[in-house]
């Protein structure tokens, strides 16, 4: 009988899903694992990558493989479009994938909305890193490349010439700290955030009127202010900022909206 209560609740446990983290501040850390029982939903967004592990990467290797300075037919997501941004802003990197050795790779799984989607990262052949992704289409696998080269309509580094007086979208790191914000005064009303470009080269600031469901929609992204998860100091997400009219230094601007966490477009 104990036997078989064991089985019995390993089963209701749901499958062993096994996945490496790629960390961000340090880059491509192959020792930091990452294992947790996620329960099966054929419904989820995720659920073609959790049963088609194995078919999903080999298919996600062989598109990064056979990429050199031109992309082949049948691998892009929402192709046409997206041929024509690589025709006006490049290719987005200047060296080939270096996937091999699947040791020197890591990958997990992600939704944004009802997409789900696949992130393999590793290093191209220069030593330069990068983060793939890839999402499940009615046609096969497809490299989402807009997500991976992180692309905006305005760039993190142009925003203050710019000051865009319409919401712009960006692709970009959003990090948040406690001595960001002030609790008295006018400064009490805003929660502040750094908007940092893919890189982590460049950044601007940007609030959310403190306590607004925006900013609790962040800050859940961080588990910020929840004591029994750990606070992650930033996450990458879609945002679209604002230039504020009056009243704030030209490297402040306004969050209006939380697309998604990650990169891929939903």
């Amino acid at each position: 009988p104990v036997v078989a209560i064991l089985v019995g609740i390993s089963l209701l446990r749901g499958p062993k899903v096994e996945h490496t983290v790629h960390i961000p501040d340090t880059g491509l850390n192959l020792d930091e694992n990452e294992t947790e029982f996620v329960p099966y939903d054929s419904t989820s967004p995720v659920a073609w990558f959790q049963k088609n592990s194995v078919e999903a990467f080999d298919d996600a290797i062989i598109i990064l493989d056979n990429i050199g300075n031109e992309i082949p037919a049948g691998v892009l997501r929402d192709a046409e479009r997206t041929r024509q941004l690589i025709a006006d802003h490049g290719l987005g990197w200047t060296s080939p994938f270096a996937v091999g050795d699947p040791r020197t790779l890591a990958w997990d799984y992600g939704a944004a909305g009802d997409t789900g989607f696949m992130a393999i990262s590793g290093r191209h052949e220069n030593q330069n890193p990068f983060r793939a992704y890839f999402v499940k289409t009615d046609d096969g696998m497809r490299l989402d490349w807009e997500a991976t080269t992180a692309q905006c309509d305005i760039k993190v580094k142009d925003l203050v010439a710019a000051a865009p007086e319409s919401p712009v979208m960006l692709r970009a790191w959003v990090g948040k700290q406690p001595h960001f914000d002030s609790e008295t005064g006018r400064g009490g009303l805003f929660s502040w955030y750094q908007i940092l470009d893919a890189d982590q080269a460049e950044f601007v600031w940007a609030y959310a009127p403190t306590g607004s469901q925006l900013d609790q929609e962040i800050k859940a992204l961080m588990n910020y202010g929840l004591i029994v998860l750990d606070r992650k100091d930033e996450v990458r997400a879609i945002v679209r900022l604002v230039k504020p009219q009056v009243g704030f230094r030209e490297t402040e601007f306004e969050i209006v909206e939380l697309i998604t966490e990650e990169w891929v477009m939903p």
